[in-house]
């Protein structure tokens, strides 16, 4: 009989810590998972800040060209303007082969890689 208690109490002692290991376990892979998505997120922060910045700056040499060559100011911004409604268009009718699915599939993937692959 006490060898069976004492068996039962073993057991008991390695459940439980096998259950604090598997809750720390889980908790680590929750945390490196977060991490990656933020990375990912202010990876993406960045170089759309990047991209506006890089834009405005073309947009006004493209104004300028535009100036230079037709002569009149309103004429070569109305153009511009045009040119990035066209752009904006044709970006959300092609959103989802273009933008939606490409990045859904990063993310999936940073976030499912295997560890093995990171070191």
């Amino acid at each position: 009989m006490e060898r069976t208690d004492g068996l039962v109490s073993r057991l008991y002692a390695s459940l439980r810590e096998y259950l604090g290991l598997q809750r720390e376990y889980m908790t680590l892979g929750l945390t490196e998972m977060l991490t990656r998505l933020l990375t990912v997120v202010i990876l993406f922060v960045v170089l759309f800040v990047v991209f506006v910045i890089t834009l405005f700056f073309g947009a006004m040499v493209l104004v300028s060209l535009l100036r230079s060559l037709t002569g009149n100011d309103l004429l070569a911004y109305g153009l511009v303007a045009l040119l990035f409604a066209a752009i904006g268009v044709l970006l959300y009718v092609m959103r989802k082969p273009w933008i939606e699915t490409p990045l859904t599939n990063y993310i999936a993937n940073e976030l499912l890689k295997d560890e093995d692959e990171n070191l």
